[in-house]
């Protein structure tokens, strides 16, 4: 499971990076998965995605990487270890954010392996852990459809980890996949994003 921020702003790009370093690269995986190459599908109408719409700022604006040239890959000896390990790792970094600058922003995706790791930090094993208050939860890729619709990843999340977490809303940030022009829904969450970004914590 991919654990990434996908924050790309379309101006002053230099002003944000510091914002959200450092940003984790890490794959995690079973001995049963296949590793290939994906290759992405889009209907006419309604699998498109906003956030692919926001412009990515040119490498030479970037202090430094982003992410890892080589992400740490960990291969995990059965299929339900990868989720243990995955929620250690967000346990892990979310801890040094809070104590470090008082909050943390989680981008999520959807897809049945996060899907996995959302119910896992959602377990009772987990959830007491860490103090969920602190987390402000984004998303770095949405569809173009309804919140409530089986293919959002809002509505993958919202069921399998901030409903059980009892998650506020105003710490949940959405795109508007349900708006009939995708390049209003990306406008729209990149002005979400900078309006949190810039608010106190």
């Amino acid at each position: 499971s991919h654990i990434h921020s996908a924050y790309w702003p379309r101006r002053k790009p230099q002003e944000m990076w510091h914002r959200f370093r450092p940003i984790i690269a890490m794959r995690f995986v079973s001995n049963s998965d296949r590793i290939r190459p994906r290759r992405c599908r889009q209907s006419r109408q309604h699998l498109h995605r906003p956030s692919d719409l926001v412009a990515k700022p040119p490498s030479r604006h970037a202090a430094g990487p982003l992410v890892a040239a080589m992400p740490d890959i960990h291969i995990a000896r059965e299929d339900s270890d990868w989720a243990q390990e995955a929620a250690a790792l967000v346990h892990a970094v979310c801890e040094e954010a809070i104590a470090a600058r008082d909050r943390v922003f989680l981008a999520l995706s959807g897809g049945s392996s996060r899907k996995t790791l959302y119910q896992t930090l959602a377990s009772p094993e987990w959830k007491e852990r860490l103090d969920w208050s602190p987390i402000f939860f984004l998303f770095g890729d949405e569809r173009c459809v309804p919140p409530d619709h089986p293919q959002s990843n809002f509505a993958m999340a919202q069921a399998a980890l901030f409903q059980p977490l009892q998650i506020q809303s105003d710490h949940v940030y959405r795109m508007t996949g349900e708006l009939p022009d995708p390049m209003d829904a990306a406008h729209d969450y990149e002005q979400a994003l900078r309006r949190l970004i810039d608010r106190k914590s």
